[in-house]
């Protein structure tokens, strides 16, 4: 999702919110602040004015999805690691994780140059013309993760019919407020079950000549419209629309995207992939509002040895050694926060 996403003036700020680490800590994990003394200081970052818009409440927000009203709740919650992971007090390797984009927005996302980008990934090539890398090394010393609270939200759809899909938990900054807290969970929810872990709604009819899917009654949308307009309540629209199709083509389907059919039917690829044992856990910076009005922060992906991992038995534990960080922004409209940015961290 983050292809073609405008870089920010002054990305310096992510060396800045990934080295300060957080003074606040959990109550089952404790970090001794590092050294910053020699950190880079930021930038100063020249935006537009914020646009004057109205903060929308949940139950606004509520009130303009085009699918039967889904039950939020909120609670507070511990950091989200998994049992037996110790927490990393002698810093990780930060990488950037997924990145889709040219190397050189990489380096100026990371607030670094091209050729420490390259220095710090010898063993990548980036002499192509290559707009996908994956954990590039954004910084040479260690790296102390902050420990931002967090808050559990929790989606349920009791009327859809896939039971698996009716329930839905994740964690998100505690200092989101309610609807800004909704509408990442629901981006998450979405990415998760029916975008990128899995592609395609259940249930759904097959066409067995075409090789492609159908929704049907008691899925999350059953028509091509209802699901442009959920996905316009949850993303921005250059997010939402590369999820999009449009008419079904007459040259074949392309995976992962959900095409208008006859009578506005949604057709798919059905698509499913696993998760990465590496993944361990999932942090948070703390979240920044912009000029512009924008929310922003990082998403830090706790990062085992997989060349270590033989799986957890009693007593087992094991040590995060990288962090993948992939950047969260959240923008204001008048229908209230969309999200602009977002990857899923495992």
């Amino acid at each position: 999702m983050g292809k073609n996403m405008r870089i920010w003036s002054a990305m310096a700020l992510l060396v800045i919110a990934l080295l300060v680490g957080c003074a606040e800590t959990s109550r089952t994990h404790e970090v001794q602040e590092p050294d910053v003394s020699a950190s880079p200081q930021p930038t100063p970052v020249v935006e537009t004015a914020a646009p004057s818009i109205n903060p929308v409440s949940l139950e606004e927000w509520l009130e303009t999805l085009p699918i039967q009203t889904p039950a939020y709740t909120f609670s507070s919650s511990d950091l989200d690691i998994e049992e037996g992971i110790n927490w990393p007090t002698d810093g990780v390797t930060l990488n950037l994780g997924e990145w889709h984009g040219t190397a050189q927005e990489a380096a100026d996302l990371a607030g670094i140059t091209f050729e420490e980008l390259k220095e710090l990934n010898p063993e990548v090539d980036f002499s192509g013309e290559d707009n996908y890398y994956y954990e590039l090394r954004i910084q040479e010393e260690p790296y102390f993760p902050p420990q931002v609270p967090v808050q559990e939200v929790t989606i349920e759809m009791p009327w859809l019919a896939s039971r698996y899909l009716q329930n839905f938990t994740c964690k998100v900054p505690a200092e989101l407020d309610e609807q800004a807290a909704t509408v990442m969970a629901s981006a998450y929810y979405f990415l998760r079950e029916h975008y990128s872990v899995h592609i395609g709604m259940e249930p759904s009819t097959y066409n067995q000549e075409k090789n492609y899917y159908t929704t049907t009654d008691g899925a999350l949308c059953t028509s091509y419209t209802q699901l442009e307009e959920y996905l316009s309540c949850i993303f921005t629209p250059k997010c939402y629309e590369s999820m999009l199709g449009g008419p079904m083509p007459d040259d074949g389907m392309n995976l992962g995207l959900y095409y208008k059919g006859a009578d506005d039917s949604i057709n798919f690829i059905m698509s499913d992939r696993g998760g990465s044992l590496a993944h361990c856990g999932t942090l948070f910076t703390q979240p920044e509002t912009l000029s512009d009005g924008s929310i922003q922060f990082w998403q830090l992906s706790l990062r085992l040895d997989i060349f270590e991992y033989e799986g957890f038995a009693e007593g087992q534990t094991y040590t995060p050694v990288a962090v993948n960080a992939s950047r969260v922004r959240l923008v204001p409209t008048e229908a209230g926060w969309r999200v602009a940015e977002l990857q899923l961290p495992y």
